[in-house]
């Protein structure tokens, strides 16, 4: 009769658990839900993850090391496996070693890259990651634009045609530049775009004007003209860099941002920045 009774407590203590749990799931699919943009601090790197409305969730750039797994645990709810998009804005290392361990370990429906000529061993490793799991690729250039429904899209700022097969001798000039809209709120991501990007951009006429800006290059003389902020004129701009050897931020990159009044923070400051936007104003 004991052995009875400590089955049914147990079969019903085990069914008090599923049922919270399901309850947890539930409780967090029916929040309602505003646009989220996390700056991840993962050293002297890039990577940001954003989750829309709409639950789709896109990782542009995955940092020098696997600190973007960790960050992804913190931030993902622990049933939540699936990344909708990955963006490689260029294969420089600072930016591409994390997204290996996450093409392994998550479910990536798409990975947006230029898919230029590059012979380096993690571009290689990251290539047959691909290949391995099969996993669907688009070719910036070829792709515009992509559609996120509820309002939300990403237009494909540069590169403007396909890339694909090109040899670069800096990595950086071949860096995806991409514009996340949402109703009237938008944020910029400029990779490691240098100013030669931004003057292509600027004499295109493509409208680069935005709410939060990505600095390039972390903060570089190389990226961040005056012409090309005075454009954009983002109310907050945003530095992700860690200790390094190259000077990141340059002095008059900060100059410019003071000289402009552009609100700037940094993920060596700040650690983690997350931005919430409903579509019409934006705050931290």
């Amino acid at each position: 009769m004991k052995k009875s009774k400590k089955i049914i407590l147990s079969f019903y203590a085990t069914l008090t658990i599923v049922l919270l749990l399901t309850a947890a799931v539930l409780f967090f699919q029916l929040q309602p839900a505003n646009l989220q943009i996390y700056f991840f601090d993962v050293g002297q790197g890039d990577s940001i993850f954003i989750k829309t409305p709409n639950r789709y969730n896109i990782l542009i750039d995955g940092g020098v090391n696997n600190l973007v797994l960790y960050k992804l645990g913190k931030y993902l709810p622990f049933y939540d496996r699936t990344i909708d998009l990955v963006i490689l804005t260029h294969p420089d290392s600072d930016h591409l070693v994390g997204l290996i361990e996450v093409l392994k370990r998550y479910q990536v429906k798409n990975i947006l890259l230029t898919k230029i000529s590059d012979d380096s061993a993690v571009y290689k490793s990251f290539w047959q990651t691909i290949k391995d799991k099969n996993l669907s690729v688009l070719v910036a250039g070829d792709v515009k634009g992509i559609n996120l429904g509820q309002e939300v899209s990403l237009s494909i700022l540069y590169p403007q045609q396909s890339l694909a097969g090109k040899n670069f001798k800096e990595k950086n000039d071949s860096s995806i530049v991409v514009k996340l809209n949402y109703n009237h709120f938008s944020s910029l991501f400029t990779g490691d775009a240098p100013i030669k990007i931004e003057d292509y951009l600027l004499a295109s006429k493509i409208p680069i004007s935005t709410d939060v800006l990505k600095l390039g290059h972390h903060g570089s003389n190389t990226c961040s003209s005056q012409n090309f902020l005075i454009k954009a004129k983002p109310d907050l701009a945003i530095i992700s860099f860690g200790v390094n050897k190259f000077g990141h931020p340059s002095p008059q990159v900060l100059q410019r941002l003071e000289q402009l009044k552009i609100s700037w923070l940094s993920t060596f400051a700040a650690g983690d920045i997350i931005i919430h936007s409903d579509g019409q104003k934006f705050w931290r």
